[in-house]
């Protein structure tokens, strides 16, 4: 004997599955956000190179990102400080990006040019 649904909706829910729990769904979306925002400090990292250093405002802008501090440039050590306990590869962190913030702490620091 052949399924009947009530809708093509219907029909099109029975074959993705299990639906997954509203806490899941956020934690899927969490993951994705943070793989993506890998990928961008990957890419920006991959561009720097001495031909083609990180200029001055890019960096100001990347600290804010990683620090997650909108305010860092008051206290930018601070600042650093704690963007170095989250992106550092013996806490969990990626080592590319980590790699990305000191280059970033070290452009900041020497100022524009």
């Amino acid at each position: 004997m052949p399924l009947w649904w009530c809708s093509d909706a219907c029909r099109r829910a029975s074959r993705r599955g299990p639906a997954a729990e509203p806490g899941q769904r956020a934690e899927l979306g969490r993951d994705r956000r943070r793989r993506e925002r890998l990928e961008r400090f990957h890419a920006i990292f991959d561009r720097i190179t001495p031909l083609s250093p990180l200029s001055y405002v890019d960096a100001r802008l990347l600290m804010a990102e990683l620090s997650g501090d909108k305010l860092w440039f008051l206290h930018p050590k601070a600042a650093y400080r704690s963007a170095s306990r989250q992106w550092h590869p013996d806490i969990g962190g990626d080592a590319k990006v980590f790699r990305l913030l000191q280059a970033v702490n070290e452009t900041v620091e020497r100022g524009p040019h």
